[in-house]
């Protein structure tokens, strides 16, 4: 196991009611990616986007030093909510490519944020009594860590429903999206460095996460 390593799986609402804070989601993505790539350690990343159903990654196992930056041209919201479905084919996904690895090339961290402003409504093949149950095992088994950020939605019951951690939790607004993801950097930064039984949102997270943003503009 490599204990330089932390792998960091994204699962990232693109249904249509993200459409009032595209802008602010890229940015805010944007930024987080950047504010890691900072951090000391090595991390590999992929993103998953999901409306009515499941995208193909946006990019799997990359450097962050090689992640594209979303855009205007790669996140279109628009649809449905596959909340379950994403979870749960992102989490089987990665958990063969680690299994494929050789054990010393393994993540010594796995973190896996889950970020949805509303709730499930369109995923066919997980229940959520199946995506509870499989985020237990990676939790019980490997040591996985699972952070939940929810907006327009009640987010502490969202991810009470999928066994996550209030500690792991994030409360936030459409219009304090971009700095909602200051506040996951600054818990990343904390599970990296420490490892996930460590890291917790605190009150000056949970108060950024609901301030209102600078107002910027996502690239096309």
């Amino acid at each position: 196991m490599d204990n330089n390593l932390t792998y960091i799986a994204v699962v990232l609402d693109e249904s249509g009611s993200m459409g009032v804070v595209r802008d602010a989601t890229i940015e805010g993505f944007n930024a987080f990616v950047t504010e890691q790539a900072k951090q000391p350690g090595e991390v590999r990343a992929t993103l998953v986007k999901f409306n009515g159903a499941v995208s193909a990654p946006v990019f799997t196992d990359a450097p962050l030093s090689e992640v594209p930056q979303l855009r205007h041209s790669n996140y279109n919201p628009s649809g449905g909510t596959a909340l379950y479905d994403a979870i749960g084919q992102t989490i089987l996904s990665l958990g063969q490519r680690l299994k494929d690895m050789p054990e010393e090339k393994r993540p010594g961290k796995v973190i896996f944020l889950i970020q949805t402003d509303g709730d499930e409504n369109s995923s066919f093949h997980y229940t959520l009594a199946a995506i509870k149950e499989m985020i237990s095992h990676q939790q019980v088994k490997y040591n996985w860590g699972f952070m939940f950020l929810g907006a327009n939605i009640d987010a502490f019951a969202g991810g009470d429903m999928l066994g996550i951690a209030r500690s792991a939790t994030l409360q936030y607004t459409p219009q304090s999206s971009r700095n909602a993801f200051k506040s996951v950097s600054n818990y990343m930064s904390v599970a990296r460095a420490e490892g996930v039984a460590s890291a917790t949102y605190n009150s000056a997270d949970r108060d950024l996460a609901v301030t209102v943003d600078t107002v910027g503009t996502a690239s096309n």
